[in-house]
């Protein structure tokens, strides 16, 4: 009996100290995951949060597709040096309007998205324009070409027959006007169409009276210039 209870104290003595071992172990551990551990596992979180939305972020920059801005009509042709400008494209953005090759000008789009300018400079001749939208450093791709035509003088009226001045004696009354404008141009005789072929050649009939005739010919071209040209003759049976 007494052998038995002199071990079954050895065997609660070495479980005492197991106990009070694992206890401080546990203890130990707890202490370093409280000043240890959370800092480090805060950091870990925080450092890996931010660079998750900085990448989202750039990538949400990177896919900022930019269209090119939508252009309201304008002219194919004009008689002023300067045209208007305006559409729609994306708000708070920069419109970029190129002429020839070359800025023209630079137009800030409202909170709706509009734009509108009247400085858009022309040279004589055929204008070539092209518009884009930049935001954000990002450039879109630029717009369909618009051609615009300025012309500054009027559109020609040439008359091959009769001559100015012409005295003309024969029974009928009535005789052929021809001649040639510009291609495009409307033409007008005695305030009556006169209708122009693809080649700018036009004939028409006028009826005369006795005497001094005055014919009067008004050309207008697409551009809106104008010329007017009389034709004098003299008619006799």
């Amino acid at each position: 009996m007494k052998l038995s209870s002199h071990r079954l104290r050895q065997e609660e003595k070495k479980f005492t100290r197991k106990l009070i071992t694992s206890l401080a172990i546990v203890a130990a551990s707890g202490i370093f995951v409280i000043f240890f551990g959370l800092p480090l596992l805060a950091k870990i979180v925080f450092f890996t949060s931010g660079g998750s939305q900085k990448q989202t972020q750039n990538s949400t920059d990177t896919s900022l597709m930019l269209l090119p801005p939508t252009l309201d009509p304008i002219v194919t042709a004009t008689n002023s040096a300067r045209i208007n400008v305006s559409g729609y494209s994306i708000s708070d953005a920069m419109i970029t309007v190129v002429v020839n090759g070359e800025e023209g000008a630079r137009i800030p789009t409202d909170k709706d998205g509009k734009f509108n300018t009247s400085k858009i400079t022309l040279k004589e001749g055929e204008n070539k324009i092209n518009v884009f939208v930049v935001k954000k450093d990002q450039e879109s791709s630029p717009s369909a070409t618009y051609v615009v035509n300025y012309k500054k003088s009027g559109p020609k009226i040439e008359i091959s027959s009769p001559s100015n001045g012409a005295k003309i004696h024969q029974d009928s009354r009535d005789i052929i006007i021809t001649g040639n404008t510009d291609e495009g141009s409307r033409l007008t005789i005695n305030d009556r169409f006169v209708i122009v072929q693809n080649d700018g050649s036009f004939s028409f009939k006028v009826t005369l009276s006795d005497g001094d005739n005055t014919i009067k010919l008004q050309a207008i071209d697409e551009a809106g210039n104008k010329t007017d040209q009389e034709l004098k003759v003299i008619f006799s049976s």
